[in-house]
């Protein structure tokens, strides 16, 4: 009995200790190919093979309140119209580069008190030399953009929302919080390209339905949008 009680504990332990092989194996792989991949492990592959510049893909994001109507938006969010004036990219993680924007308000069309979004990605802090100092500037943190790593140039793609050009000015459907920083709400579906004849264009290519709303309703015009809101 007890010859059959030791064989079963070696057994036993045996199997444990593959199991845990195992699961190390399998944690060290993981950590390989993380590592592999990473932002910075990218930029030195491309160094060692001449290459200046490289683009690699963003994740894919699927943004609270995309499918909110503009009715919904114009309900919940801050209305503006911006420019940017300033940008910087950094590392959100190992494997993802955002961009902090820093924009100045022109017109506020509608301001409203922030309101809580709990499955809302954290925006994070600002680097400390891209504050916003006046009253009619804040700052926006959007994922993908450009940064110099190991002497390479880095582009990550934003998967909807492109990157925003200075001189160019925007309608933004925002979240005002503490010390300057904003919220976009509703992701790609909340942000449209005005043009200097009136004319508003969502900047994404799927067609949203806030993008459809202000496109058949509104006939694409921030002054009859601007006329709806403020009624």
């Amino acid at each position: 009995m007890r010859l059959k009680t030791t064989v079963l504990v070696v057994i036993v332990a045996t199997l444990v200790g593959l199991s845990l092989k195992k699961i190390a194996t399998s944690s060290q792989e993981q950590e390989k190919w993380e590592d592999r991949n990473s932002v910075r492990a990218v930029a030195r592959q491309n160094k060692a093979r001449g290459a200046s510049r490289v683009l690699i893909p963003g994740p894919i994001i699927d943004y609270p309140g995309m499918n909110s109507s503009l009715d919904d938006l114009c309900q919940n969010y801050s209305v503006v119209v911006a420019n940017p004036v300033e940008s910087k990219g950094y590392l959100v993680d190992s494997h993802n580069i955002g961009t902090w924007y820093k924009f100045r308000i022109s017109e506020a069309v509608s301001i409203k008190a922030p309101g809580y979004c709990n499955t809302c990605p954290e925006p994070g802090t600002p680097p400390d030399d891209i504050r916003s100092t006046l009253s009619n500037e804040f700052l926006l943190s959007v994922d993908g953009g450009t940064l110099l790593i190991e002497g390479v140039e880095v582009t990550q793609s934003s998967g909807s929302i492109p990157r925003f050009q200075a001189g160019e000015n925007y309608l933004l459907f925002i979240s005002f919080l503490p010390e300057g920083v904003a919220r976009l709400a509703a992701g790609p579906a909340g942000i449209f390209k005005l043009s200097d004849n009136d004319r508003l264009e969502g900047v994404d290519t799927y067609k949203h339905r806030a993008y459809e709303d202000v496109k058949n309703r509104f006939s694409g015009k921030l002054s009859i949008l601007k006329s709806h809101i403020n009624r």
